[in-house]
């Protein structure tokens, strides 16, 4: 997850561009290292490290399938106009999400496998 951080996030094609402003990649790579720290904790036999790494797996996959499906269906934006007219904005996932998603994905089953292993 630390790593998808660092990668594209989505592709937009449209009059305005746009781009994934630099403060929710930092947090991104923060929350990934977050993660990274409950792994190695859970490594040591802790149950509450899996259960906090649970919750943050699903909270994290939550929220970055939601930012998926959002841009793929798209959204009115008002601000995003000159003339005050409503603008429609659109853009597709790219490798950075995807790989935060799949990470996401990775942490919440060795979560449960080290519950289950306990």
């Amino acid at each position: 997850m630390f790593l998808g951080s660092l990668l594209p996030f989505i592709s937009y094609s449209g009059y305005l561009g746009g781009d994934i402003v630099p403060g929710a990649r930092v947090a991104s790579a923060a929350f990934g290292l977050l993660l990274l720290g409950l792994a190695v904790g859970a490594r040591a036999r802790s149950q509450a490290c899996d259960v906090l790494l649970l919750l943050g797996g699903l909270l994290g996959a939550l929220g970055y399938g939601t930012f998926i499906l959002l841009g793929l269906a798209g959204f009115e934006d008002d601000d995003a106009s000159l003339f005050g007219t409503t603008t429609r904005i659109q853009f597709d996932p790219n490798v950075g999400i995807t790989s935060c998603l799949a990470g996401c994905a990775v942490v919440v089953v060795a979560a449960i496998q080290g519950l289950r292993a306990r």
